[in-house]
């Protein structure tokens, strides 16, 4: 009887320890029925995918070193519609907002260069008959280093930049939404400007 005994507790021991092992090999593997797991990369690529790419060569002014002559120069811009949209639909505004930004951001590696300060915000652009009407944040007119040759050679790239549009004849130019009188003293600012004004500085 008593070796019975021993032989029942044996048993419950070394089943007890094959239980316990059973759990430390299973310890960190995944549930059965666990999802996998997902890349987030791959749903931008989607979107991108799906998306309305729209590139084109704008044709930008810029003034040379000196200050002296504003040169003409072709950029590659590339934009990525919504893809809520047709294909190609950007409006004259819009392309126009697309090349100031250009203009402001500059050509890498060339020998020109703009006197736009770099932290001008373009706001809005809306071309309304034929003036395109641009609103720009208020840096524009604050930060600009200011000099009649200054405000020349920041004029003239804007305006034959935004004329080079064949729906656009004139340009006039808003801060926040408000009509300046004048431009840092020195240029009356409060109409439009045209392409004939600034044509005689291109090189």
């Amino acid at each position: 009887m008593r070796k019975i005994s021993i032989i029942i507790v044996s048993v419950l021991i070394v089943s007890s320890l094959l239980v316990g092992c059973e759990g430390v090999l299973n310890e960190g593997e995944p549930a059965q029925n666990s999802e996998p797991q997902t890349d987030g990369n791959k749903a931008n690529e989607s979107i991108t995918e799906q998306a309305n790419i729209i590139t084109w060569d704008a044709v930008l002014y810029f003034s040379d070193r000196e200050g002296m002559n504003i040169i003409k120069r072709e950029k590659e811009i590339v934009f990525i519609e919504d893809v809520n949209k047709q294909e190609g639909t950007l409006t004259i505004g819009e392309k126009s907002k697309l090349s100031i930004e250009a203009l402001i951001e500059g050509i890498k590696g060339e020998d020109v260069t703009t006197t736009i300060p770099p932290e001008t915000d373009v706001l809005s652009v809306v071309l309304d008959d034929k003036t395109l009407i641009v609103d720009l944040s208020k840096e524009f007119e604050q930060n600009h280093i200011g000099g009649s040759t200054g405000i020349m050679m920041t004029m003239a790239p804007l305006v034959l930049t935004l004329t080079e549009f064949e729906e656009v004849e004139q340009v006039k130019f808003i801060v926040e939404g408000n009509v300046l009188e004048d431009f840092k003293g020195h240029i009356e600012f409060n109409r439009p400007f045209t392409r004939g004004e600034y044509s005689g500085y291109l090189k």
